[in-house]
């Protein structure tokens, strides 16, 4: 039996797409089960393919990243979340934080963060430690104004 874990992207961005199947499949041991470049073709594969985790970037066609995240909660296998964007500001973090994503990723630090962040997201005690940085992170911009 497989033990990897799955992932599945969601973005519009084709690029950015083959820079993270390459930096997932170069530098991680899981695989990516499915890749869609809107919210609602990527809701009817993920109900399909079960993965277990989801990136998802925050401003993809039809519905959006957020809307997405609250429609993902009727699904019976919960998949952890990273949301990513190339916009790096407090509302963005704000965001991320309300849909309770595990993590957020500025676009620009995907090659250092992606792949650490998915290996932390599959230990237990990560979950709470994605939220507290996430919070943290939100508050250095309101405190520095960023």
């Amino acid at each position: 039996m497989d033990k990897r874990k799955t992932i599945f992207i969601v973005d519009d961005n084709q690029i950015f797409i083959k820079s993270l199947c390459s930096l997932i499949a170069e530098n991680s041991l899981h695989k990516i089960v499915g890749i869609a470049d809107n919210a609602e073709k990527a809701m009817e594969l993920i109900i399909q393919s079960q993965p277990d985790l989801i990136i998802i970037e925050i401003s993809i066609p039809i519905m959006g990243g957020i809307s997405m995240i609250y429609k993902l909660q009727s699904v019976k296998k919960k998949p952890k979340i990273i949301l990513v964007s190339f916009h790096n500001s407090e509302e963005y973090i704000k965001m991320a934080n309300s849909v309770k994503a595990d993590a957020f990723i500025w676009k620009g630090d995907i090659s250092e963060k992606l792949i650490p962040s998915i290996n932390n997201l599959f230990t237990k005690e990560f979950r709470p430690i994605a939220r507290k940085r996430i919070k943290e992170k939100l508050n250095f911009l309101k405190n520095n104004h960023i």
